[in-house]
């Protein structure tokens, strides 16, 4: 999925939930994830990895055990929230799991089960939860108008599409103009038949 959508999501979400998460949540030390600087230059991963379990974190207390009462529209929010916090952190995990297979390799060293655990993400866990986020994105864009719901449809396959009734299958197409079209098509039909007997009566091939 695009990262500018992506980064649009995540704003939409916190906003819609801005009134039940905590003051200054994301800043608290406790959601601070700090990657080795050689296995993280930049301190982008640190930050990934900080957000999605935080959001993750905040997502699952939201649609599991929050009390108060939330609108629907919040109740979905969280649950997209917590599914793309989870799916953020595993990412940002495979990747440092692969900064350090490399970082071993060079040094010709153990990589500490690095590889297994990153080939573990990448074929298992991430694939699964980027299905849980197109399911509970899913559920979330019926709760928004079709102006809000625009900019995230590109996260979607033409299942999801179908499911919301933005697209129609392929078969339905075809039945749907078969029907529309079933008059035409029953005289085309006749009027064939009738020429080609026509065309035997009289003897010419056809």
């Amino acid at each position: 999925m695009s990262w500018w959508v992506e980064d649009q999501l995540k704003s939409a979400l916190l906003t819609d939930l801005r009134p039940i998460i905590p003051e200054g949540y994301f800043e608290l030390e406790s959601n601070k994830l700090q990657l080795d600087a050689s296995l993280d230059k930049t301190g982008h991963l640190s930050k990934e990895l900080s957000w999605g379990t935080a959001a993750g974190r905040l997502g699952h207390s939201t649609y599991f055990k929050n009390t108060a009462i939330i609108a629907p529209r919040q109740l979905s929010a969280a649950d997209v929230l917590m599914n793309l916090g989870m799916l953020v952190a595993a990412r940002a995990s495979y990747q440092a799991c692969s900064n350090v297979k490399a970082h071993a390799d060079s040094l010709k060293v153990f990589d500490g089960n690095a590889e297994k655990v990153a080939l573990q993400l990448k074929e298992e866990q991430i694939p699964q939860l980027e299905l849980n986020v197109r399911g509970a994105l899913t559920q979330y864009l019926r709760h928004l108008s079709k102006e809000e719901a625009a900019p995230y449809l590109s996260m979607l396959k033409t299942e999801d599409l179908i499911e919301l009734g933005l697209r129609v299958r392929m078969r339905d197409k075809v039945l749907s103009w078969v029907a529309k079209n079933l008059g035409a098509i029953v005289v085309s039909v006749v009027t064939a038949l009738a020429i080609a007997l026509f065309l035997s009566w009289l003897g010419i091939p056809h």
